[in-house]
């Protein structure tokens, strides 16, 4: 038979993780909507991959 605890703990625990995940999303959808109102770079796939390996790939 469960404890009185266990039975408070579980829920507690999904409450939190839900509260937790939400923050997250919210977190996401800010990143996103700050990328779509920043505009366009005007680089193209093509130039950020340079640049990526210019910065991080030895040669």
């Amino acid at each position: 038979m469960a404890r009185v605890s266990e039975t408070i703990e579980v829920p507690a625990a999904l409450v939190a993780r839900e509260i937790e995940e939400a923050a997250r999303r919210d977190a996401f959808e800010a990143a996103i909507d700050e990328g779509l109102a920043s505009g366009s770079s005007g680089k193209t796939l093509g130039d950020l991959m340079a640049e990526f390996r210019q910065r991080h790939c030895r040669s």
